[in-house]
C-alpha cells in the first residue's frame, strides 16, 4: 500500500509540473486521456503515440485482471491446504493417528500454493506497474505536447492538378 500511495504522489507531482509548464494551453485532449489513455494524442493527431499509450493501458489492465484472477485461486488453494493441514494439527493435539505422509505431502502443497501466490503477485504487481506508467506517460505527454490537431490527409496543389498527402506525427 505504501508503493501505490509513493507512486500516486510522484504520478501527481509530475502531472502538476506539466500543468504547470503549460498553463492554459491544454485543451480537450487532456480529457480525452484521462478517460482513455490514448485519445489525446489521437485527438491531437499523434497516432502512433496514440497507439502505443492505448496499447500499454489495454496489455497493463487486462494483465491486471488475469494476473488478479489467478491470484486469487492461488490464495484460494493455499488457504484450503492450510485448512487441512490445521486439521492434522488438531488431530494430532487430540491424540488421534495421522499418518506423517499424507501430513507433509498437504505441507507440501501449502508451500507450493504459497510459492505460486507470491509468483502472481509479483506479475500483478508488474502489469499494475505498466498500467500506472503508461497512464501517468499518457497524461505528461499531452499536457508537455499540447500542439494543434493536424488532419492526417491533406491537399498540395502542383500546376494545374491536386496531389493529396498523408502526413503522420509522432
Amino acid at each position: 500500500m505504501r508503493r501505490i500511495s509513493v507512486t500516486a504522489a510522484i504520478v501527481a507531482f509530475i502531472v502538476t509540473a506539466a500543468a504547470g509548464a503549460n498553463a492554459g494551453r491544454v485543451d480537450s485532449s487532456l480529457l480525452r486521456s484521462m478517460l482513455i489513455p490514448g485519445s489525446g494524442q489521437a485527438h491531437q493527431g499523434h497516432y502512433v503515440r496514440a497507439a502505443l499509450f492505448a496499447a500499454g493501458g489495454v496489455i497493463g489492465g487486462t494483465g491486471i485482471f488475469i494476473t488478479q484472477l489467478h491470484y486469487n485461486r492461488a490464495v484460494e488453494r493455499y488457504d484450503r491446504e492450510k485448512g487441512i493441514y490445521l486439521e492434522f494439527a488438531r488431530k494430532v493435539e487430540s491424540g488421534e493417528l495421522v499418518q506423517y505422509e499424507e501430513m507433509q505431502s498437504t505441507y507440501t502443497a501449502m508451500q507450493d500454493a504459497w510459492d505460486s501466490s507470491e509468483n502472481r503477485l509479483a506479475w500483478r504487481n508488474a502489469f499494475l506497474g505498466l498500467f500506472i506508467t503508461s497512464y501517468a506517460l499518457n497524461i505528461v505527454d499531452v499536457l508537455w505536447n499540447p500542439g494543434e490537431k493536424t488532419e492526417p490527409v491533406s491537399m498540395e496543389f502542383e500546376g494545374s492538378g491536386v496531389r493529396l498527402v498523408k502526413t503522420i506525427n509522432f
